[in-house]
This record gives C-alpha cells, structure tokens and sequence, in this order.
C-alpha cells in the first residue's frame, strides 16, 4: 500500500468535484450568453441551466457516496486483515522461540545434545507428540504447528539412526554409513533453521502490515471525527 496514502477517507477529492461543477456551469451557461445574449430565450435557457444544476448535485451525490463505500468497504477490509493479523502472531512468536532453543547447535554433531533440546516435546516412546508440541505452543495455528512438528520428527529420527549406528560398530558399515548418516541429521538442522528463518519474514512482514494498517485507520477515523 502507499507509505503515505490519504485517499481511504473518501472525501479528499470533494473539492475537485466541486471545482469541475463549477467549471461545467459556468461554461455551459455564462459563455453562450456572453456570446449572444439577445438571440437566447431566456426562461428556456434559466430552465435548462436549472436542469444541468440539479444533474451536476446529483451527480456529484453520487460520486461522494460511491467514494464513501469504498472507503467504508477498504477500512472493513483492513480491519479484517489487522485482526487476522493479531491471531497470528502470538503463534509465530510462539514457534520462533521454540525453534530457537532447537536450532542453537546447528553444526552439532552430537545426537546426544539433540535428545536434550528434544525432550520437551517428546514422549517417552521417544516420538514426537502432537500435543506435547501444542503444549508449548498452544497459541499456533494447525498448518505452522504441523510443520514444526514434522521438521523436530525428522531431526529425532536423523539423530536415532546415527545412535544406532555407532551403537552396533559394525565394520561392515565403514565411515561411508556414518557419514551418512552424519549428513542426513545435519541436514535436518538446516531445514529447521531455514522454517525458522521464513517465521522470522513472516512475523516482520505482518508487523510492518500491522503498522501500515494503523496508520490508515487512525487517518481514516481522524478525518471522520474531523468532519
């Protein structure tokens, strides 16, 4: 939206409609009479220009009130979207921090230390439980909350598979499967910092939206109380 947009109060160009009012008048009455005054009826022509007088205020009615929907249709629109707005960002920062606690040791190489920042939304089935997660972030909606929860069950499974694998020592299996298997749980601490990098945008994007939002209301409303 424009950084400095004042057209949402529907009266501002109130007086470019008028100017054109008075314009037309005048050049659709004055003009001919100065030309030829002696050849015109003059209750013919008072009557026509009564006409156009009364068409041009009608006409200008509406424009005003088109212009007031509008604006009433544009503010009912953005106090929609700020509400929107407010239910969703607790959630976000709600995600934001849990993903911070998990994401710290992103070149952490140690399953162990992922068990730890895991455990609070584990079971003790040593799975991820949907509502051990809603528990610390009840305030999230379903589809960032699934996401999150998803993204903590493929980096659990990364750090077991590795556990298991140094647990056997099997020489079969070489530094090949290790790497491996080394590669895959970091890969699943990048793809947490990434979902918490895009929480990041979202909550700046709804912030700013949210404050772009507010100035338009309070002008709106100042001018209405102004009026």
């Amino acid at each position: 939206m424009p950084k400095h947009s004042r057209d949402i109060s529907g009266l501002s160009p109130l007086w470019l409609m008028s100017l054109a009012m008075v314009l037309a008048i005048f050049l659709l009455t004055a003009i001919p009479l100065l030309i030829s005054s002696n050849s015109i009826d003059s209750s013919a022509w008072l009557g026509y220009t009564g006409y156009l007088i009364s068409a041009s205020i009608a006409a200008a009615g509406i424009l005003v009130a088109s212009t007031n929907v509008r604006s009433q249709l544009r503010v009912n629109l953005f106090s929609r979207e700020e509400e929107r707005i407010e239910r969703q960002l607790p959630g976000l920062r709600e995600i934001a921090g849990a993903l911070y606690a998990v994401h710290i040791p992103v070149d952490s190489k140690s399953p162990q230390r992922i068990f730890e920042l895991l455990a609070p939304f584990m079971t003790k089935e040593f799975f991820i439980d949907n509502e051990c997660v809603k528990r610390h972030v009840p305030l999230a909606d379903d589809q960032t909350r699934q996401t999150f929860q998803i993204l903590l069950q493929m980096l659990l499974k990364a750090a077991a598979d590795f556990t298991k694998l140094e647990a056997t020592d099997d020489p079969s299996s070489g530094n090949i499967g290790k790497n491996v298997r080394l590669l895959n749980m970091m890969t699943c601490q990048h793809e947490i910092k990434e979902f918490e990098k895009s929480i990041h945008h979202r909550i700046d994007v709804y912030e700013q939206r949210s404050r772009a939002i507010r100035k338009e209301l309070d002008q709106y409303f100042d001018t209405e109380r102004l009026s």
